[in-house]
């Protein structure tokens, strides 16, 4: 083998260890995305037993949007200018989990509805230094209304937990007591919910606003497109307001 490799130009030399590289990280990729499916099937068993138990009627799905999971992820707006070339984004995991208590009723007499997205990566955001993160393999908990949750609402309402995978017993248990003093609006736990909602949405404020200010129209090519970005920046910023 070595004396083959000395033959070898080393732009071929290269190619080859580049090559094997590749095939280890893929093959590494491929357990780890299979780790982490493995680790949502646990979690979806245990959270349907364990609210079925409770009395709730319990629908779990995994959580899907236009945009992910895909195979092939490429545009990030309406405009070709923020198309990106094809990404794999298909390790994204999170879980839509619908409580519905048929012993309490809502306004129209049906049962009381509780929707949450899980996430088997959590958004985040560090105030001291204003940076956002996404937090690999942590659980995150965004507990939304209507029918479906929005991503762009769940980075500023997003429950950070302290459970990391794998999940043990003790971390199942710990995110259904989680949810349960979601569904019961402890007030301890919705007071530190606001708090970091109103830290995170007076954030993505403050960027939009920056993010206006600094566009220098003139200098420009396309006006119309840093007209359109502005009109939209400036509605969402409205939309931020509570």
């Amino acid at each position: 083998m070595c004396e083959e490799k000395m033959n070898m130009s080393e732009e071929t030399i290269e190619k080859v260890e580049y090559k094997a590289e590749e095939i280890l990280f893929k093959d590494l990729k491929a357990i780890y995305k299979q780790r982490r499916k493995d680790e949502l099937t646990k979690l979806k068993k245990f959270l349907k037993k364990h609210f079925s138990s409770k009395g709730f009627v319990v629908e779990i799905n995994l959580f899907s949007r236009d945009t992910f999971p895909k195979k092939h992820y490429r545009s990030r707006g309406k405009s070709e200018a923020l198309e990106i070339a094809p990404y794999d984004n298909t390790n994204w995991l999170g879980l839509d989990v619908i409580l519905t208590d048929n012993n309490s009723t809502d306004a129209d007499n049906t049962g009381t509805r509780y929707a949450f997205f899980i996430s088997l990566q959590s958004f985040d955001y560090d105030d001291n230094k204003g940076n956002y993160h996404v937090l690999m393999d942590r659980l995150g908990v965004y507990m939304y209304h209507g029918d479906n949750a929005q991503t762009v609402n769940a980075l500023a309402e997003m429950y950070t937990t302290d459970f990391d995978l794998p999940l043990s017993k003790k971390d199942l248990k710990g995110l259904a007591e989680l949810l349960e003093q979601f569904i019961s609006n402890d007030p301890n736990l919705l007071e530190k919910r606001i708090e970091r909602i109103k830290v995170r949405r007076n954030a993505a404020k403050k960027s939009i606003i920056d993010t206006i200010k600094n566009f220098d129209k003139k200098a420009m090519n396309n006006k119309k497109f840093i007209t359109d970005l502005i009109k939209e920046l400036e509605e969402l910023n409205k939309e931020l307001d509570y």
